[in-house]
């Protein structure tokens, strides 16, 4: 996922239309002497499910990491790690994180300096990175999960959405990728249910 790429910005006041609803992207807000609808960007880009909505995921291609924790790189494709503090663990951590990548994919490790034991392993390209932080590798009985980094050059926006037509999941998904793209890579699309019935909200990644 961490492949730079050239994006577009969302253009300030753009509505995308699906059927009859709306796909509604954040927009920078004004201040005026009278009162407003308006939602500023922050308050879309950060809005957070109500107590009684519960997100479900529709569409991804993101990593299924447990870690949804990700970091800025200082390379192109990297994956950030941090070691068991137990130190009976230490040998087996790394002779298993070696045998789950093979050498060939392997350019360096950037050990911790800003963070404490956090590491930085640089690979040769998003597919292995991809690899390792979905399937993890087994230390001691438990599962390791890295957690994917950001490339330079690269954005990650989290947007709400709102006013969806209600259809089929499959023609659903179709429809919030179809307008979003003009934005970006769609990565991942989750929708909002409310008693376990799809309110007509819910969220997307874009890279």
């Amino acid at each position: 996922m961490a492949l730079p790429a050239k994006l577009s910005d969302l253009p300030i006041g753009s509505t995308t239309t699906l059927g009859q609803a709306n796909i509604t992207t954040p927009q920078p807000s004004t201040t005026t002497s009278t009162t407003t609808n308006t939602r500023s960007y922050l308050d879309v880009a950060t809005a957070t499910p109500a107590p009684s909505q519960v997100p479900v995921v529709l569409f991804s291609n993101l990593p299924t990491s447990t870690n949804c924790v990700w970091y800025k790189s200082t390379s192109h494709h990297s994956v950030f790690f941090t070691p068991p503090t137990d130190s009976t663990l230490t040998s087996e951590f790394w002779t298993a994180l070696r045998a789950s990548v093979p050498t060939a994919f392997t350019l360096g490790i950037s050990l911790p300096h800003c963070q404490l034991l956090m590491h930085e392993l640089h690979l040769t390209n998003s597919t292995i990175c991809t690899k390792l932080c979905s399937k993890g590798f087994l230390v001691g009985g438990q599962t390791y999960f890295p957690s994917m980094g950001i490339a330079p050059g690269t954005k990650i926006l989290h947007i709400s959405v709102s006013q969806l037509s209600y259809l089929p999941s499959p023609l659903l998904e179709e429809a919030i990728k179809t307008a979003l793209a003009a934005y970006g890579t769609v990565r991942k699309v989750g929708l909002h249910l409310h008693a376990n019935f799809f309110d007509g909200t819910g969220f997307a990644y874009l890279e």
